[in-house]
């Protein structure tokens, strides 16, 4: 009896305990990069996976210093409205929202010398990390001219590029920013290549039978 009267309560322990790790664990979990941030290149994908690491990075490594203007811009700009309009929203009171990452934020984009931010545990702060950086990556998609596309190899590369091209027009271009260097994006342009030709003759096809007719007509 007493035996019993010690196990239940373990057991009811362990449950309660089960159930709270299913419910935060996907809390926690890395968030899948989103279409919008991998279409719009290397920068905005570099920013993701930091936001993913707990950093968020003002300052860009020499790579991508070719997008650290439009990057700083967007941050003491929109990025200002956006991260205190979501603290407003998610938070009354300015102690919680300070308590919760809203003067880290603001301290990183004011202050010259703090080139990044530690996000931590605080899950406002990396929401808030995520946010800006799927908005940056919406900006710099939609400086793209129509049917361009950075590919930089992986299973998502061909997508973009085929999602830009419309039937019977041949509108995907190639503009990598730079020449493939690993095989997977020697493999990824390979293919890229290949999928043009295609569309290239089926285009010209369909204006050869477009002519027929035409042509027939012509002669009568």
């Amino acid at each position: 009896m007493n035996f019993s009267n010690r196990l239940f309560p373990a057991l009811l322990l362990s449950i309660i305990w089960l159930m709270i790790s299913a419910h935060v664990a996907p809390t926690f979990a890395k968030k899948p990069m989103p279409d919008i941030v991998r279409q719009a290149g290397a920068t905005a994908q570099f920013l993701w996976e930091g936001v993913q690491n707990n950093i968020f990075h003002k300052i860009l490594p020499i790579q991508h210093t070719h997008d650290q203007a439009a990057w700083l811009s967007f941050l003491q700009t929109e990025g200002l409205v956006k991260i205190q309009n979501y603290y407003q929203q998610e938070f009354q009171d300015l102690g919680a929202r300070n308590r919760n990452g809203l003067q880290a934020l603001l301290e990183v984009i004011d202050l010259q010398q703090v080139p990044a931010l530690n996000l931590g545990d605080r899950i406002h702060k990396k929401e808030v990390g995520k946010m800006l950086v799927e908005e940056f990556a919406a900006k710099q998609l939609a400086k793209q001219p129509r049917g361009s596309a950075v590919v930089l190899g992986g299973p998502w590369a061909l997508e973009g590029l085929q999602r830009f091209e419309e039937p019977g027009v041949v509108s995907s271009v190639w503009q990598a920013s730079r020449q493939p260097q690993t095989l997977a994006e020697m493999m990824t342009a390979r293919q890229y290549e290949t999928h043009a030709a295609r569309a290239a003759e089926r285009s010209k096809w369909g204006e050869t039978l477009h002519l027929g007719p035409s042509s027939s007509q012509d002669g009568r």
